[in-house]
């Protein structure tokens, strides 16, 4: 885990913006605002986490989760960049009786989300945080939920199943997820 010394050396190296969360919108994603541009949202994704999607099992959990860490503290957040969506990728910041809290790995921590691995999930910090839910076999990692639809599967057979649907029929393999 990220000590509060280095969270908040990493805080400083990087500049860290202070937002006000205006919705959030799942357990990974939510609408920002700054002091210097209060008319101007900005979307947000939660670098190197992969939250279940509102429909799967403890995706409304992981948004309320995600709500109650953002509400009426103050949040921080280090931009490493941006998505193919234009959303803002980053780490997400609080401070809570003189610790830094590192949102994103709190999630994965808290056995609702998964490190996303390619999308910086390699961190070490969210690495840990997933080997002790993987261990516990608490949250996404629970008896009866663990080796279940990932959030990242769910979306991939999404769009497949969306592909089908506007041509009218399928021809592959639909285990391999190559269908045209």
């Amino acid at each position: 885990m990220v000590s509060a010394a280095q969270s908040v050396k990493i805080l400083e190296d990087s500049k860290a913006v202070r937002i006000n969360v205006s919705k959030v919108l799942d357990g990974d994603t939510l609408d920002a605002w700054t002091a210097d541009s209060p008319k101007r949202i900005f979307r947000i994704r939660l670098r190197g986490i992969d939250a279940p999607e509102m429909h799967q099992p403890l995706g409304k959990r992981a948004r309320a989760r995600l709500d109650y860490l953002t509400k009426a503290r103050p949040v921080y957040m280090r931009e490493v960049g941006s998505d193919h969506y234009g959303r803002i990728t980053a780490y997400l910041y609080i401070r809570a009786s003189n610790t830094w809290t590192c949102i994103n790995v709190a999630l994965v921590g808290d056995r609702l989300a998964y490190a996303y691995i390619g999308h910086g999930g390699e961190s070490p910090a969210i690495q840990d945080a997933e080997f002790e839910a993987k261990f516990d076999r608490r949250g996404v990692w629970s008896e009866g939920r663990f080796g279940d639809e990932k959030p990242w599967d769910n979306r991939n057979a999404d769009e497949i199943a969306l592909a089908i649907r506007r041509i009218g029929r399928a021809i592959g393999n639909w285990v391999s997820r190559k269908v045209i």
